[in-house]
């Protein structure tokens, strides 16, 4: 056993003693319940827990316990966005947030009920065995993304990029100083040039702003019989759904676009997003994103983000890794330029 296994063993331990209390202030069960830990981000692992609880009348439920320091007010304002989500879909038949029943007034802790279900992740990986329709998968995504936008909207807004565009040219004055390092450095400052392109297209474009879910890629939906699940939440304050589209399309390492051997027998839509695809989001989104200013600049955004981040060789990559991945990052950035026209 590994020092990492060894401190996660550590953390569940430590989350499994905390069940006494939770389950005397609920009146649920407290003897004869199984622990069975989740996966977490295993750089998380010496302080982060998630564990499915089972009691002995069927219940099922999700504790987790984050024991870093820090980020308590955060934690609890997006706890707070989570609850608000959940009742906010309540009624909206076929789509749902897990519910939470506890949480620790102070630290970061909480527990919620258990959804059992596969992510949409691993449903496209089934429909890609012909087990599953992609299309149906990809459009009750849509379906639900939409329906979480709509419960948590604010109003009509106007789009302003400035902030965005300060820090990308901060960044690209930093990469032509030779002061940050990143991959390909000509093609990013490329993708710097068009960012600020696309933020002129998208200045001063009305749009209906909406509390953004903050972490939205396909692992944090869940599918489970005819219902679909949106967890996860890490946002409180972000007011962009489009940005939610784009990290649905573009978080997980890019695996969702057109793979390069594909290119010649599938039809690309925007930021190499199969047509097809962006046809069946778009059926149940309700509305047709994929040519929003707004939305292809967040699309550029969320290029030039995992771009800097590709310079630090995150998740102890190695730099042979790390290549293929800035090359998927060009292939996309190549697309966004074509679209200009």
């Amino acid at each position: 056993m590994n020092q990492g296994e060894t401190s996660a063993d550590a953390v569940q331990l430590r989350t499994q003693a905390l069940w006494p209390q939770i389950s005397a202030e609920l009146s649920l069960p407290t003897d004869g319940v199984t622990f069975q830990r989740l996966r977490v981000n295993r750089r998380m692992q010496a302080r982060r827990c998630a564990v499915m609880v089972r009691d002995t009348g069927g219940g099922a439920y999700l504790l987790r316990a984050d024991y870093g320091g820090g980020g308590e007010a955060a934690f609890h304002k997006t706890l707070a966005r989570h609850a608000a989500a959940e009742e906010g879909l309540r009624d909206v038949m076929g789509i749902g947030v897990p519910k939470i029943l506890w949480q620790h007034p102070e630290k970061k802790i909480h527990l919620m009920e258990f959804i059992p279900g596969d992510t949409v992740f691993r449903e496209l990986t089934a429909a890609e065995l012909g087990l599953v329709s992609r299309a149906e998968v990809v459009s009750r995504a849509g379906r639900a993304l939409a329906a979480l936008h709509h419960c948590s909207r604010i109003g009509v807004r106007k789009f302003w990029p400035k902030a965005f565009l300060t820090r990308v040219s901060t960044a690209a004055a930093e990469v032509r100083a030779g002061v940050r390092k990143v991959q390909r450095p000509k093609r990013f400052l490329g993708l710097c040039a068009h960012l600020h392109r696309a933020g002129r297209a998208a200045r001063g474009h009305p749009f209906q702003g909406a509390v953004e879910h903050g972490d939205m890629h396909m692992r944090n939906m869940l599918l489970s019989g005819d219902e679909v699940w949106i967890i996860d939440f890490a946002n409180h304050s972000g007011i962009y759904p489009q940005r939610d589209i784009a990290n649905f399309w573009l978080a997980n390492g890019l695996s969702h676009l057109i793979a390069p051997e594909d290119e010649e027998s599938t039809e690309a839509g925007f930021s190499l997003v199969a047509q097809a695809d962006w046809v069946a989001f778009e059926r149940g989104y309700g509305v047709q994103v994929s040519d929003d200013p707004v939305v292809r600049f967040f699309f550029a955004m969320r290029v030039f983000e995992a771009w800097i981040k590709q310079g630090n060789q995150p998740d102890g990559l190695t730099a042979e890794q790390v290549t293929r991945r800035t090359e998927r990052l060009e292939r996309v950035l190549r697309n966004l330029q074509a679209s200009e026209a």
